[in-house]
């Protein structure tokens, strides 16, 4: 019985550079709006409570106080402010978890734009000027019961900041993440 030899075969050719399709092309856009409105929002903090976003935000503030209220009166009082940063951010974890890296960064760029929602009210608890909807200042009672009303301005600024890293870490990863993800 004859042996039969085959030829070797070239290996294939390398797989094609990535390519600018309209998905890429759209998630790069979309991710430097969303840089474009993140510093708008960040550089306007005093009057970010009177964007668009506010009025989304305002309702999962609202339910995290319903959320913690099992939790005693001064979570109760957090669970607002807590909430509306650690829902957006449950999100980016679910997305992560799921491998849908580029979906994972807006709502990590949302969990930002909620921490800067929340300056404009950390900032005005030694003064309660603000109109709220109802109620004690919820930062008023927090700062008021830890004794660290002093320092209103320091932790505002400091949550500021805390929002500002996540939109930008949000948008570098969007804009790093935009190629296609293997299906």
């Amino acid at each position: 019985m004859p042996i039969k030899v085959r030829p070797i075969e070239p290996p294939p050719p390398p797989p094609p550079p990535p390519t600018w399709s309209a998905k890429r092309i759209a998630r790069i856009v979309g991710t430097l709006l969303l840089a474009w409105w993140g510093r708008a929002l960040y550089h306007d903090w005093p009057n970010a409570n009177s964007s668009f976003l506010h009025n989304i935000i305002l309702p999962i503030h609202e339910t995290g106080h319903i959320v913690f209220m099992a939790f005693g009166e001064y979570l109760h009082a957090a669970g607002g402010s807590l909430f509306q940063i650690l829902f957006p951010a449950i999100f980016t974890g679910y997305f992560l978890w799921k491998r849908q890296k580029y979906a994972a960064t807006v709502p990590l760029w949302f969990a930002g734009v909620s921490a800067v929602d929340i300056v404009v009210y950390i900032k005005d608890a030694p003064y309660g000027e603000m109109e709220l909807i109802g109620g004690e200042h919820d930062w008023s009672y927090l700062l008021g019961e830890t004794r660290w009303m002093h320092a209103a301005d320091r932790i505002g600024d400091a949550v500021l900041h805390f929002g500002g890293i996540c939109m930008v870490v949000a948008v570098c990863l969007g804009l790093y993440w935009s190629r296609e993800e293997p299906e």
